[in-house]
């Protein structure tokens, strides 16, 4: 039998996702508004999910203020904004470092040519294209990761990579 897992819904979007894909916004008892990142702090929850557009149409359509029964100042929402572009940026680093590690233990591979060999003898489990690549060279890398199931596939831009051995695309091995 399959463990249950709590559902919760976003207050900006209205999605139902897990507890583990949201972010907890608590009123504490003090009345402050803060982002609880680990979900254990004390106080009254409400969930977001983690994109930036959400907490956006939260400001938007009065989420917060609707699940906390209060008015809340826009200095609050100032910091919550800035809570979640620190916490982005935690998460773009743990990625980085990963991808570093994955990097270390010889799992990546760098280059079209070389990516798509790898994908097309389904030894990918992620493939990463940059956004500045040609869009033939997004299709093909589209068509060949839906063909042998890679995880997932993201176009990301060039700006972001500090990287020097990201070119074209990364693969990782499984």
């Amino acid at each position: 039998m399959s463990k249950k897992v709590p559902l919760r819904q976003c207050v900006g979007c209205g999605q139902m996702k897990s507890k583990k894909e949201m972010m907890r916004v608590i009123k504490t008892a003090e009345g402050d508004i803060v982002l609880d990142v680990t979900g254990r702090k004390n106080g009254r929850g409400a969930y977001l999910c983690k994109q930036e557009e959400c907490l956006k149409m939260a400001m938007k359509n009065k989420g917060l203020e609707r699940s906390f029964k209060m008015s809340i100042d826009q200095s609050v929402y100032e910091s919550l904004q800035k809570e979640y572009d620190e916490n982005s940026e935690k998460i773009k680093k743990k990625i980085f470092s990963l991808i570093g590690l994955a990097t270390r233990a010889r799992k990546t591979v760098s280059g079209e040519f070389a990516t798509e060999k790898a994908v097309k003898s389904f030894k990918a489990c992620l493939v990463i294209v940059a956004e500045d690549a040609s869009d033939n060279t997004k299709s093909c890398f589209r068509i060949n990761a839906a063909f042998t199931r890679c995880h997932a596939m993201y176009a990301v831009p060039k700006r972001s990579w500090h990287m020097r051995w990201v070119r074209k695309c990364v693969h990782l091995w499984r």
